[in-house]
């Protein structure tokens, strides 16, 4: 008795991995519009599991991402790092070796604000400082093209949204200071390219 549920337990085991496809890889953005910053690039990699018989596919990665902001008012000569962790559900419509997709993604971004040039300065009276940056969420849009085989590319476009708030310090020839929280909009259009490998 015991033997034969071994057995069936095996069995069922078997059935539930050879049900599901298993991938792992990496991939790399280009920022092609943004909002408040130039163009920035980033590294990621992810995993990814796709039931046989869904047409969708679950996607967890990690990436890191940087870019300089314009020379705006307060963040000009700033560069921003976005160290994110994201989950994306993908529906994939059509079978076949080339399949198109879209999807939707949620993310957890982990800034850092960086001073790539000199302390800049408003109207010869104020020092500006930006710093503090608050972890913010982001969330994602996605539209995408990719292969179907045991070693596969895909290319994909997304929108991501992300509203940063940061704390603004202003400092003036006398040494008296002025703090304030600020926002800032970073949208960004991302073209994005990786590879796959399936376990």
């Amino acid at each position: 008795m015991k033997t034969k549920f071994t057995f069936l337990f095996l069995m069922l085991i078997s059935n539930i991995l050879f049900a599901q496809k298993i991938f792992i890889g990496g991939s790399g953005s280009i920022s092609i519009w943004n909002t408040k910053s130039l163009t920035g690039i980033g590294l990621g990699v992810f995993g990814e599991y796709e039931p046989n018989s869904s047409p969708f596919s679950i996607r967890i990665s990690t990436k890191v991402y940087n870019a300089p902001f314009f020379n705006s008012l307060y963040l000009g000569g700033y560069t921003h790092t976005f160290k994110i962790v994201e989950s994306e559900i993908l529906f994939l419509p059509f079978q076949g070796k080339g399949r198109i997709y879209a999807g939707i993604g949620l993310g957890y971004n982990f800034i850092n604000i960086d001073r790539s040039g000199n302390v800049q300065i408003i109207e010869s009276k104020y020092y500006v400082r930006s710093k503090n940056p608050q972890n913010a969420l982001t969330y994602n849009i996605i539209l995408g093209f990719r292969t179907e085989t045991t070693f596969s590319i895909y290319f994909d476009l997304s929108y991501r949204i992300t509203n940063l708030k940061y704390e603004v310090e202003l400092e003036d020839q006398y040494s008296n200071k002025l703090i304030f929280d600020s926002r800032i909009n970073l949208n960004s259009l991302l073209l994005n390219a990786g590879i796959r490998i399936r376990l």
